[in-house]
Order: structure tokens, then C-alpha cells, then sequence
């Protein structure tokens, strides 16, 4: 069991620690060392909830000094923060320094790898930020995010911890760090989520809680499997199921899968367990990204060619240009999605990349793939000229957002600025996701042209039955509240 570490309240010198270290990172300073992030929720014997947070640095990022006795020693500064509910939880900062033999000959694929542990009692979303700095190079610092949904795991109920993704896992041994040892197995995070050239076999570790009177029979199933970015199931990995034998009232399940053969783009891994029938009784899912280069994309199920990865119009992008169009993607992409991106090192696993998103996005509309690339952009040109806000783009505004998902709709109302109102428009869509009607209104509640969505009609859409208490004013013009009788 990995140690636990309890939250402290924080002293005026990791306040000031941090203030340090942000205003590097503010400074965006260049070349990055790329961090990583990933977290999973466990629980351990007594019953209690834990939280895992995996982090990694490539080495070949970290500057190593050779010393008297001609090894190489790093000096690296990490500050570590977790937020619930926008309030800081838990913090933590710390050093580390380590010699290497032979530092010149690092390589992207090695990494320093460590991992964290926090009790946790209340459920909710997690916020986790992480802050390094190369202290050998003051230019040289960086920070990576995660996001965890927290569960209150059931005391009767068949649960699932999350699931941690490895580059390897073995059984421990007398060597093996504590921090990576759980019940006698070595788990080694790959905090990248990534996989493929240089990782061509992908671990996973989970545990089960509550076996004994949630399945039936002396025997239950593992369900491990993958699906492609089109929601196919991935075929030829081995065997979807795995029978076992019901022991105790908690399990460790491992597997290992050889992804080597799979194209580039984001799969998805469904694991959980099953009865003898194959019957899933619980099961969970988590995204993960496969990097290789040299697999061409195969064609679909039902024959016809997929367009190659990174075909057409993305040809012509230079770097700083596909940056641009990931960032006009902020709408359809996932804080996993903005992860994985931003470790790419070079141009053309960023093209293959993007191009695998337009692939596999679904909006409802008659385009899909590169057609609604060419329709998502030209509305994203379009919004930026609408939309302006003196604090940010147009297209990064709600009315932007909006008009970009959605398209223009089939009529706007605009309310000026009165005694008893503030400014707000009202857009109606006959025909929206197979809804009539559907209404967004808008309001600029700051006074500085910046329009807020602040309620919509349509399902999915931020509600709010009272929004007309959020534009009305006093006689003395400052808003005020009413009663809904």
C-alpha cells in the first residue's frame, strides 16, 4: 500500500514558493520540459477512499550537470496543487535531486516517474495542477493539469477503482519502491497515457470491491477490451474475457496488451467484471492515446478507405498554424485531449493527431470528418468577427461558442440596455438536435460588451427557469432580485 500523505496547512514560505515558481511558468518559458499528469481513486483495506497522482518528466528534458566524480546530478523544483471545488485542498512542494551515469545518452523514451497519495472523504471534481522548474536552467519551466471525479464507493455494492494505466507491471521485490508497490505487484504509471512507438505494450491495473455477494457462483470473468475512436471494438488484442476464481471479497486485476499494430489517434479501454455468462456487472472506461507513425490506418468495417491521417489541407500547415487550429478546437476537445497534444514533439504527429479528432468527431450534422473541419473553421472565422470582447477572442466567447456548435440561428432578439433591464439577446433555433424552438439568451451583465450565456432550452445546455431575475435592474440601474411567485 503506497504511504499516505495528510493535508497540512500550508506555511508563508510555500506561499512564496509558489508565487516563484508561477511566475516561470507565466513567462512561458522555452524549451518546455513537458510534464505529465494523470490521477486514479482507490480504496484500501479499511474501507477509505485514496487518490493516486501520477506524474512524469522526459529525461531528455531535464538538464544534468556533471559533478567532481563525472556523473551527471539534476536539480528540479516541483510544486504540486489540488483544488475541490475551486478551493485549494491540498498542496505540496518539494526538491528533487539525483545523480545519472552517462546523462548524455537519455533518451525521450525514459522518464522520471513518480507517484502521490491523498486520503479523500469527500466526492466531487478534483482540479490538480503541477508546477517544475529545471533549477540548472532559470528559463527552463512548465506545468501540466488533470481533472478527477471523485466517488463515494458503495459499502455493499459491486464498485470499480479507476483505472491506472502502466508501462509495466511486475511482481515486487525487495528493490521495488514503495510508492509504486501495491498487493505484491509493481505498477510503474505511465502518467502520458500514451502508448505506441517506444511503448508497444500497454498495462493496466484495477481493483474490485464487494465480490462475494455481488456475483454469483464460485467463478466471474475480467472484461478488458478496446474501442477505436469510432466506437468499433478493437479485434486481435487477445481475449475480452478472462476467467478467474472468486476468493475474496476484493480482487487486483493486471493485463497487458500488445498495441504495437494500431494505428495513431485516441482509443478508449472499457474494463470491469462479468459473470461466468460474460453478463458485464459493473465496468468503467478510460481514454488513452496510441503514437505510431508508421501504422497506416486500416479501412473501416465496411470496406470502404478511411482518408489518410493527415491527408488534404492539414499537408499545408506549418507548426504554429496547426497550433492555431487545435486551439479553435477548444470546443470539441477533452482536458485529455489538450494533454496528449501538447506532448507531441513534432509536426507531423501533430498533423496525424488533429486529423484523427476530425475523424472521429460526431456533431449532428449532414458533414462529419474533414467536411465539418472546413465548417467548424469558416464558423469559427466568422464568430471572431461577431463576437469580439474587449477580454477575449471572438470566438472564445459564449455567443462565439455557440454560434460555432450550433450554426447561426433563425432569429435574434435584441434588448437594449433601459432603467429596468440590462442588454441581452435572445436566439431562437426552429430546428435544433431534433428540438423546436430552442432558445438562447444571452446577457451583458459587466457592462463591457462581454455576453454571457445564462440559460438555454436545449438539453445539455446551461438551464436556469429564473434567468430573467439575472437581467433586471433597480430603479437605481443596479440589478436586484425579485420574487417568482
Amino acid at each position: 500500500m503506497p504511504k499516505i500523505f495528510t493535508f497540512i496547512s500550508r506555511p508563508l514560505g510555500v506561499i512564496i514558493l509558489w508565487q516563484i515558481i508561477l511566475s516561470f511558468i507565466v513567462c512561458h518559458a522555452q524549451p518546455r520540459l513537458k510534464p505529465n499528469l494523470d490521477a486514479a481513486q482507490f480504496q484500501d483495506k479499511a474501507g477509505q477512499a485514496y487518490l493516486e497522482i501520477y506524474y512524469s518528466l522526459p529525461e531528455a528534458a531535464i538538464t544534468y550537470v556533471s559533478g567532481a566524480n563525472e556523473a551527471a546530478a539534476c536539480r528540479l523544483l516541483l510544486a504540486l496543487q489540488i483544488y475541490h471545488d475551486r478551493k485549494l485542498w491540498a498542496s505540496k512542494s518539494w526538491k528533487i535531486e539525483k545523480s545519472f551515469a552517462g546523462a548524455s545518452g537519455l533518451k525521450n523514451t525514459q522518464h522520471l516517474v513518480d507517484a502521490l497519495s491523498y486520503l479523500v472523504d469527500t466526492p466531487g471534481r478534483y482540479c490538480i495542477s503541477l508546477q517544475v522548474r529545471d533549477l540548472h536552467r532559470p528559463d527552463r519551466a512548465d506545468s501540466a493539469s488533470a481533472e478527477i471525479e471523485v466517488r463515494r464507493f458503495s459499502p455493499e455494492k459491486l464498485e470499480l477503482s479507476d483505472l491506472e494505466l502502466a508501462s509495466a507491471i511486475r511482481p515486487s521485490a525487495a528493490s521495488s519502491p514503495a510508492v509504486f508497490t501495491k498487493h505484491a505487484q509493481e505498477v510503474i504509471p505511465n502518467a502520458m497515457t500514451l502508448f505506441g512507438e517506444g511503448a508497444p505494450e500497454l498495462y493496466y491495473y484495477f481493483e474490485a470491491y464487494h465480490l462475494l455477494q455481488n456475483v454469483p457462483g464460485r467463478k466471474y470473468k475480467t472484461l478488458c477490451r478496446i474501442h477505436d475512436a469510432e466506437g468499433e471494438i478493437v479485434e486481435n488484442l487477445g481475449s475480452t474475457f478472462r476467467t478467474k476464481i472468486k476468493r475474496f471479497d476484493a480482487s487486483v486485476e493486471i493485463g497487458m496488451m500488445n498495441i504495437a499494430g494500431l494505428p495513431s489517434g485516441k482509443y478508449r479501454l472499457t474494463y470491469g467484471i462479468a459473470d461466468s455468462a460474460e453478463t458485464a456487472l459493473a465496468s468503467r472506461e478510460k481514454m488513452f492515446f496510441i503514437y505510431n507513425p508508421s501504422v497506416q490506418k486500416a479501412q473501416n468495417v465496411n470496406g470502404a478507405a478511411l482518408p489518410k491521417i493527415a491527408s488534404g489541407p492539414l499537408l499545408d500547415l506549418d507548426e504554429k498554424a496547426l497550433d492555431e487550429e487545435f486551439s479553435r478546437m477548444f470546443f470539441l476537445t477533452t482536458p485529455n485531449d489538450k494533454k496528449f497534444y501538447k506532448s507531441l514533439a513534432n509536426v507531423q504527429a501533430k498533423r496525424e493527431y488533429i486529423a484523427s479528432l476530425w475523424q472521429s468527431t460526431r456533431p449532428d450534422e449532414a458533414q462529419t470528418g474533414l467536411a465539418y473541419r472546413q465548417l467548424y473553421l469558416l464558423r469559427a472565422e466568422d464568430a471572431g468577427k461577431r463576437f469580439k470582447s474587449p477580454s477575449r477572442p471572438g470566438w472564445k466567447t459564449d455567443r462565439g461558442r455557440v454560434f460555432i456548435l450550433y450554426g447561426a440561428p433563425s432569429h435574434i432578439d435584441r434588448t437594449p440596455s433601459s432603467t429596468t433591464s440590462l442588454p441581452y439577446e435572445t436566439w431562437t433555433y426552429d430546428n435544433l438536435k431534433g428540438q423546436g424552438g430552442v432558445v438562447f439568451v444571452f446577457a451583458d451583465r459587466m457592462g463591457f460588451s462581454n455576453y454571457e450565456q445564462i440559460h438555454s432550452t436545449l438539453q445539455g445546455e446551461l438551464q436556469d427557469p429564473n434567468w430573467q431575475q439575472l437581467i433586471t435592474r433597480s430603479c437605481s440601474g443596479k440589478n436586484r432580485i425579485i420574487e417568482v411567485q
